[in-house]
């Protein structure tokens, strides 16, 4: 069984069927008219370690992960990763220790397309508006204006000149 407090969704997701599903929507995003060719991937919890998987295994341009809950099984694939991803964790996250960190930060630390923030006392869902309990206004804001930069400097060139990614 599952404990207590546990996204027990996580252990039953396949991430190798999901990876294919990011990649097959990654290619029909490019095909339509009104995507520039380039494409960024973004998740949260599960989706936060599918954005890591995705920047290792699928061509998408750039991704971000907030506080994706499975990183550390896959310390493997950060050799792998050649385009921009960053990382968001928070300092409180159960799901992320401070022994899992220490696992994750060096791996994805000898690459340098992969930048990483540990916001300070936000708990797990800390961007989850609906989620009060969890809700870390600061840490969210934060965040949030350092995956827009990345965003606006991988995937709209058209902007790249007016771009300061923090």
């Amino acid at each position: 069984g599952h404990k207590q407090g546990r996204h027990h969704h996580d252990h039953d997701f396949d991430y190798e069927l999901g990876i294919k599903d990011v990649q097959a929507a990654d290619a029909t995003l490019r095909g339509r008219p009104e995507c520039n060719g380039r494409v960024g991937v973004v998740g949260f919890c599960l989706g936060g370690t599918m954005a890591y998987l995705a920047s290792a295994r699928t061509d998408a341009d750039a991704a971000v992960g907030y506080y994706g809950t499975r990183i550390h099984g896959y310390l493997d694939d950060a050799k792998a990763i050649d385009r921009p991803l960053l990382l968001h964790f928070g300092e409180r996250d159960h799901t992320t220790p401070p022994e899992v960190l220490a696992q994750i930060i060096p791996a994805v630390s000898g690459n340098p397309h992969v930048k990483w923030h540990v916001h300070p006392d936000a708990v797990h869902a800390f961007a989850n508006h609906v989620r009060p309990a969890h809700y870390n206004a600061a840490a969210t804001a934060q965040a949030d204006q350092r995956t827009f930069a990345l965003f606006r400097a991988q995937l709209d060139p058209s902007r790249r000149s007016e771009t300061s990614v923090a």
